[in-house]
């Protein structure tokens, strides 16, 4: 049997995993290494991934506990040579450390197109192992049975959590009466549930897993709503239940939502959901944060004022007398303290150190005329600009009002140095706009998401209500075959397909905005050239999905309709959607008939 040869991109994506993860092929009754990710290294203490092929190659158990050696050699014989699953703990030193943890590591076996069967093994970190003395067996027992319980727990934690941070659901269907359920994953996007477990105390098993699961802070709100008296009183008033709550994960806690339903025909069964929505949520205290962020810092350099010089000027005479200046001021600009001419002075100085793209609308505003009338109408005159200050602008913001002092009224006129809270809202405005952004961007692909199509989609519609929407299509495209690469190759093997198709579709419509409105499904807003030319557009799907058709690449079902002077963008996407679903039967006709 030949080394398998893995196509050398794939192999660095999977090189470049942070998740422990490895590759091994059985040739010839040894086992061969193909791909170490970065995690696995990390977690073995190599340094060098090519010492660690060399070491996984040839000194596999070298750094195993030599009790676990034997063992876990055998385990790995019978799963290659047997089959089946592999799951093992034991104890492992990393190459640059003298302690052994605790690793637990499992695995399955995957078929290439060409036949070739690959053993595809993850590895947790579960701890330090600390040593039990001999002559306390009772000890020994505990220890051994609290890691048990712990290994079973991470086990079951380790499934629920990867599924959830891929965005999939989890539903349960439970009897209120007897607390028997049923409990469901979704296998993609789109909905296809699967049954994953069922059994009888739902409600005395939630108070178990919080615990385990969530977090401290929430512990107790999670107990009370899984109660079956709160969620039956809850329930009688309205038709939903919701609570959002955080779970922990490596450590880490992250948001969930909880949607409980009770079924109006038989008021015994309710549907729980529970998704997760941690992205959302980071989102969201990351506007609000920067929003506070804007308020408190406006409120402090309210009171503190900040000012650099101040003058005090009798607005008959124009003699002026200069107050508080800071040292940086007055070296810059060497102006006397005291003297006459103050509306003259200043513009003279503003010739020589104000920013010449502020220049002359500071010259038309700063004027005494305009300065008074100013202060008469509104009490106050204030006036913003860059000064120039050791080589660089620096943003100023002069206030002028009227006081009575004992010799009659004077005009107070303050220059405060603003440009901190200047750069800082400008800060504050860049991440705000990047956080809308980003909300607006699905994760994986980095098109636009289903959020941003709803903003897209009600703009259009307003212009319909408003007789004033040009022309446009819309495109709607289904990647093929995405849940039987997810079930044959596994989840990131998935997302590396969908990233290609989404590269596809994006080459196709250069022009037009793409979003990923599904799990495998894909928008096109097609407006302009690319709605003039949009059979041309359709014309290279048709000949992509026949090169792919032949080649086994990637095949993607297309439907488009036209914007037809209809009430809304709801019966185009619609229509797109429908001639989507008759291309996906004639694509996987043509398929079955090639197969055959």
């Amino acid at each position: 049997m030949e080394k398998y040869q893995l196509p050398r991109q794939e192999k660095a994506a999977l090189e470049r995993l942070r998740a422990p993860f490895a590759i091994y092929q059985f040739i010839d009754k040894r086992v061969v290494t193909l791909v170490l990710s970065d995690g696995f290294c990390g977690l073995f203490g190599y340094g060098d991934r090519e010492q660690a092929y060399f070491d996984m190659d040839n000194h596999m158990y070298r750094d195993v506990h030599p009790d676990d050696a034997a063992r876990i050699a055998d385990a790995a014989l019978r799963f290659a040579t047997e089959g089946g699953k592999y799951e093992q703990v034991y104890r492992s030193k990393a190459a640059d450390s003298p302690d052994y943890r605790i690793i637990h590591a499992y695995g399955e076996h995957v078929y290439t197109d060409t036949g070739a069967r690959l053993a595809h093994v993850w590895y947790t970190d579960e701890g330090i192992y600390q040593e039990v003395s001999d002559e306390n067996e009772e000890c020994r027992h505990g220890l051994k049975e609290a890691y048990e319980n712990t290994r079973n727990a991470v086990t079951i934690y380790t499934h629920i959590a990867h599924a959830l941070a891929r965005g999939y659901t989890d539903l349960y269907y439970v009897n209120m009466e007897t607390g028997a359920f049923i409990e469901y994953h979704t296998d993609d996007a789109r909905g296809v549930l699967t049954e994953a477990r069922r059994g009888t105390d739902f409600f005395e098993g939630c108070e178990r897993d919080a615990k385990l699961f969530v977090h401290p802070e929430d512990q107790a709100a999670f107990v009370k709503a899984m109660n079956r008296s709160f969620l039956s009183e809850a329930l009688d008033g309205n038709r939903e239940f919701e609570l959002t709550y955080r779970r922990i994960k490596g450590g880490n806690p992250f948001y969930v939502q909880m949607k409980v339903s009770r079924m109006e025909d038989d008021p015994r069964f309710i549907v729980i959901a529970v998704s997760d929505i941690d992205e959302l949520m980071r989102q969201r205290r990351m506007e609000e944060r920067i929003r506070e962020e804007r308020v408190v810092y406006a409120r402090l350099h309210a009171l503190t004022g900040n000012f650099i010089v101040v003058y005090v000027v009798d607005p008959e005479t124009d003699r002026y007398r200069e107050f508080s200046a800071t040292d940086d001021y007055s070296e810059s600009f060497a102006q006397a303290k005291e003297g006459s001419g103050f509306f003259e002075n200043v513009r003279d100085v503003a010739r020589l150190f104000i920013h010449p793209d502020d220049l002359n609308r500071f010259l038309s505003a700063f004027t005494k005329e305009n300065v008074l009338a100013e202060i008469e109408r509104g009490g106050l005159f204030t006036l913003g600009y860059r000064l120039i200050m050791e080589g660089r602008p620096l943003y100023i913001q002069m206030k002028a009002a009227m006081a009575e002092e004992k010799e009659g009224p004077r005009l107070i006129v303050g220059l405060s140095d603003i440009d901190m809270q200047v750069r800082q809202e400008e800060e504050l405005e860049k991440r705000l706009a990047q956080a809308q952004s980003q909300a607006k961007i699905d994760a994986l692909t980095g098109v636009k998401n289903k959020h941003a199509y709803l903003e897209a989609k009600a703009r259009i519609d307003r212009q319909i209500a408003e007789h004033r929407q040009p022309p446009f299509a819309i495109v709607i495209l289904d990647v093929n075959d995405l849940k039987k690469v997810n079930d044959s190759d596994g989840h990131q093997a998935g997302d590396q397909y969908l990233l290609d198709a989404c590269r596809i579709v994006c080459d196709i419509f250069k022009h037009s905005p793409v979003f990923r409105v599904g799990g495998d499904e894909f928008a096109v807003i097609a407006q302009g050239n690319d709605c003039t030319n949009i059979d041309k557009r359709l014309e290279k799907v048709r000949e992509h999905n026949a090169r792919a058709l032949r080649s086994g690449g990637i095949v993607i079902a297309c439907g488009m309709a036209k914007f037809e002077n209809d009430a809304s963008v709801a019966p185009v996407f619609e229509r797109a959607d429908h001639r989507m679903y008759e291309n996906k039967n004639v694509l996987k006709s043509a398929s079955n008939g090639l197969n055959k």
